[in-house]
């Protein structure tokens, strides 16, 4: 339990899109824009990234960071570069047709907030412990569920 306690927690907003293509190429390299550069270098190997979808907004995967930053031209997606990069491996995912919008999520601090949505348009965004951990088990939650 206290190693849970220590876990920093980000989100990533993809598109589905996005998501798909980050799937397609193995789902082991993430990335972000060229400007989120210096909040990117704050992310750490361990820290898990829960994963937003635009659009339909709901949360689809848990993924735990397995590298420090790194900067890579290489195409990966088509919307954009994504320059900012790192290593990660899937933790849990669910189907896309399961993932579990964030409305269903009702104790989310993030509702506290006027506005709560623009928290979800840029990533990585920080988001407390506590948060991280009610999206981890409502996808750990709906991955055992039989469809």
């Amino acid at each position: 339990m206290e190693e849970e306690i220590q876990t920093t927690w980000w989100v990533q907003v993809f598109t589905l899109s996005t998501w798909r293509r980050f799937l397609e190429r193995g789902g082991s390299i993430t990335g972000f824009r060229d400007s989120r550069w210096n909040l990117i270098q704050k992310i750490k190997p361990g820290d898990q990234i829960l994963c937003y979808l635009s659009g339909v907004s709901q949360f689809i995967a848990v993924l735990e960071v397995r590298s420090q930053p790194f900067l890579d031209d290489s195409r990966i997606w088509d919307e954009s570069l994504f320059p900012c990069r790192l290593e990660v491996e899937v933790v849990r995912s669910v189907q896309e047709s399961r993932a579990i919008p964030i409305r269903e999520l009702s104790d989310l601090s993030v509702f506290r907030i006027r506005n709560w949505s623009l928290y979800l348009v840029a990533s990585p965004a920080k988001w407390r412990p506590e948060d991280g951990r009610i999206v981890a088990t409502a996808l750990k939650k709906r991955a055992m569920e039989k469809s």
